[in-house]
């Protein structure tokens, strides 16, 4: 017995291959979007590392200073 294969007509197909690109390009939008926003949420997170290096730098800085001026102020009391 041999089944019988329908052949879908030419403007059904066009349809189904309209649908298709269409969910696609949906899709690739949706991607599209993705990608902006991890684009900005990675520059904000390089923003925030920035600021937080000039905050080390400043605080090492200060403890170098105010260890100087103690050390400076114990020597000239032990002379």
């Amino acid at each position: 017995m041999k089944k019988t294969i329908k052949k879908q007509s030419t403007p059904t197909l066009i349809n189904v291959l309209v649908q298709a690109v269409n969910d696609m390009s949906g899709k690739l939008h949706r991607v599209h979007k993705d990608v902006e926003k991890n684009s900005k949420d990675i520059n904000d997170l390089k923003l925030q590392i920035s600021f937080s290096k000039g905050a080390v730098k400043v605080l090492l800085w200060l403890a170098g200073t105010i260890t100087t001026i103690i050390a400076v102020f114990q020597w000239i009391g032990t002379r």
